[in-house]
């Protein structure tokens, strides 16, 4: 295990590898090594200074050096002028970037104790300082733009966990493990984050494992076409088999801008009941080969399956997405949403937030 100023050695010969020079001087700026709390560390920060930004090269190119090659030329310098502290590669393995797989996005706040906000903020006023006095009224736009565009530079200096978006294989592989495990935690913590589909929908599911927790999907297709009567179908359906799987239903929502609350409701109850639309509609039990008394029991069924699934409408008639928006971050707060349908799609286009309905919904 690492210690957090290992970490944030390896981070700097991994910024040095790359090549970014300016993150790595401003860090250096604002460190103090003699306050890290080992004393070997504070001599490979020390080194890494010298070598890597005060030493003088004679060409820019002589910089450009892999992280093996820094790490050698490192371990070389620490020999010759520490040779008491028995510096080797063993010793320094752990700056390899192989050592660890972790990404180092708490950089400067594993290293607290090394500097302070007012030397930080000073480095701040010296990166964004203007490089000229720009008196020209027609040209002050210029003189402000430079001042903007070197602030966005300083805060792009500064690490953030919401900066990581690039991965390689390796990594991706230490933040899922349960799919390299064999045992039922893994299998366990796969299904948790999955509402999968029961034998009904056995192509589906086989297909898609069933539908993953963050997805959004679209189901397009003619009028007519059945796209909500399906929708509505995988919904109980995947109700039924997240209670079967943790005895609790999922909390879904469906804003329907396509169907009346009657509508909604005699499908749902031909679906859940297997009984004819026009059965239900029209009491027409004479041409049918369904009894009252069958019909009485299959109500009863899903009267009792209404009142434990957790499916709620909105009938919202403004048909604004600034509702749809202000409705689901409210129930997200509360904990009460899990799954959400958007019944029709058309509903983004009058948004003035994005002009791609997938990204307005998003």
């Amino acid at each position: 295990m690492l210690t957090n100023e290992q970490k944030a050695l390896q981070q700097l010969i991994k910024y040095s590898a790359q090549g970014q020079w300016e993150k790595v001087n401003l860090y250096c700026q604002i460190i103090n090594p003699q306050t890290l709390l080992d004393p070997n560390n504070t001599k490979i920060f020390t080194a890494l200074k010298y070598l890597f930004l005060e030493k003088q090269t004679s060409h820019p190119w002589d910089k450009i050096k892999s992280q093996t090659e820094i790490i050698q030329e490192l371990i070389t310098y620490l020999q010759t002028h520490f040779p008491q502290d028995n510096f080797t590669k063993e010793s320094l393995s752990f700056l390899s970037d192989n050592f660890n797989e972790e990404n180092n996005l708490d950089f400067l706040d594993n290293l607290k104790h090394t500097y302070t906000q007012e030397k930080l903020f000073q480095q701040l006023l010296k990166i964004i300082s203007p490089s000229f006095e720009n008196k020209d009224p027609y040209h002050k736009h210029l003189y402000y733009q430079e001042i903007f565009d070197k602030l966005r530079k300083f805060m792009a200096f500064i690490p953030r966990k919401s900066d990581q978006t690039l991965f390689n294989l390796n990594q991706m592989a230490s933040l899922h493990p349960e799919f390299f495990d064999t045992d039922n935690q893994a299998k366990q913590k796969i299904q948790e984050e999955y509402y999968r589909l029961s034998e009904t929908f056995k192509g589906l599911n086989q297909t898609t494992k069933g539908f993953k927790k963050g997805q959004i999907i679209t189901i397009g297709g003619y009028t007519g076409l059945g796209k909500t009567t399906f929708v509505y179908n995988l919904l109980i359906d995947i109700s039924k088999t997240k209670h079967q799987e943790t005895n609790k239903h999922p909390n879904m929502l469906v804003f329907s801008y396509e169907m009346t609350l009657e509508e909604n409701l005699s499908r749902l109850l031909a679906h859940i009941t297997k009984t004819p639309l026009d059965v239900i509609l029209d009491k027409n039990f004479e041409d049918s080969n369904i009894t009252q008394h069958t019909y009485t029991e299959r109500m009863k069924t899903a009267k009792q399956l209404f009142a434990n699934i957790n499916l709620s409408f909105s009938y919202d008639k403004g048909k604004n997405i600034d509702y749809v928006i202000d409705l689901v971050y409210r129930l997200y707060l509360e904990q009460k949403i899990e799954i959400i349908v958007i019944d029709h799609l058309q509903i983004t286009k009058s948004t003035n937030h994005l002009e791609n309905d997938r990204l307005a919904i998003d």
